[in-house]
């Protein structure tokens, strides 16, 4: 694995690396030092915790263009996106993008792995694309506009494994402001914590390539920048051989961009998870191979609820030991206002 670390004080030989690697890279401080630190800190009060998946975007409803699809039909979405990218994927590997997509993306990432920073810029700007409709009918404005009524909203941590940003938008049109991985509770703001990265993350001005040659085991540590999914899209579009800020869409969720933030976000999750007096888990398939989500909730303290598949649910059940478990239904867009309930009374 090679790691690229680009910060003040630093002197990079860049002749070298551009022969090693083909690319260039231009020196800069790495601003996430200050948030890492903050992530680090015990929480002065617990929070309670919400996990959402994808199944609560494909069926929040009120979705523009349309709703994301599940994993087994991602790969057909995107080969119509972007045929020049996704519909050349070498035929050997099509057996296994069939029985599981990140099985097919961590066949690639072991064996032809030169694809993969291709792969996921055009899954990046893939996800740039989806919005709410501001009609606020949507599963995520439902959802904190309810925490809002009961009074719960900013002391709830509501994260997401999914790359677009629909619950940004949601929180947004339910009358907050927000940030991402915000350690402590601030009135009016929503706390967003996206556990795999986003779409509208990019590498932080500290690395900067164009006509770069780099595979999926090239490691960048850097700066991150929130911004819009709009300004994401055309950055992505423009003379960057870069990606979004996301863990590859593999077993395990690497990490190609600054690991050792995502290591400090992963483990503030996991100690918020474990002490919080509740959980509620919407829309995501439980996924041993992720254990920096599913060891947490496994062992979380408090009571956790579980909205989606039943005989999922009851497979996952026994990891929990006994700890109070609930489950409150298959569809999280029929038991919102059930959830925010049980995320509010604890």
């Amino acid at each position: 694995r090679r790691s690229l670390y680009a910060s003040e004080g630093v002197s990079l030989n860049l002749r070298a690396l551009h022969e090693m690697i083909g690319c260039t890279l231009i020196a800069g401080s790495d601003p996430m030092a200050g948030m890492i630190a903050a992530l680090s800190q015990p929480p002065k009060e617990p929070r309670n915790i919400v996990l959402f998946g994808a199944g609560v975007s494909r069926f929040a409803g009120h979705i523009i263009p349309k709703p994301p699809p599940l994993g087994a039909c991602l790969l057909e979405e995107l080969s119509v996106f972007d045929s020049r990218t996704w519909g050349v994927i070498p035929e050997k590997y099509s057996s296994k993008f069939a029985e599981n997509f990140e099985l097919g993306m961590e066949e690639i990432r072991e064996g032809e792995i030169e694809y993969f920073p291709g792969l996921m810029k055009s899954l990046s700007i893939y996800f740039t694309q989806f919005w709410l409709e501001r009609d606020g009918l949507d599963s995520y404005t439902r959802f904190v506009r309810a925490l809002r009524k009961r009074g719960t909203a900013t002391r709830t941590i509501l994260s997401t494994l999914n790359y677009e940003c629909l619950l940004e938008h949601g929180a947004s049109l339910a009358g907050l402001m927000y940030s991402h991985f915000q350690p402590e509770a601030i009135d009016g703001n929503a706390s967003v914590w996206k556990l795999h990265g986003s779409c509208a993350f990019l590498p932080g001005d500290g690395v900067q390539v164009a006509g770069m040659k780099y595979d999926g085991a090239t490691i960048f540590e850097g700066g991150i920048r929130f911004v819009r999914p709009t300004e994401a899209g055309s950055w992505l579009r423009g003379k960057t051989s870069l990606y979004s800020v996301m863990c590859m869409f593999a077993a395990g969720k690497p990490v190609q961009f600054h690991p050792t933030f995502f290591r400090a976000v992963h483990d503030a999750w996991g100690s918020r998870v474990r002490g919080a007096g509740a959980v509620l888990i919407a829309g995501a398939r439980p996924n041993p191979l992720d254990r920096h989500v599913w060891a947490h909730l496994g062992g979380a303290g408090g009571r956790v609820g579980y909205v989606g598949s039943r005989s999922e649910y009851e497979e996952w059940l026994p990891s929990r030991e006994g700890r109070p478990t609930l489950y409150l239904g298959s569809n999280f867009e029929s038991v919102v206002s059930e959830a925010a309930d049980f995320i509010s009374e604890y």
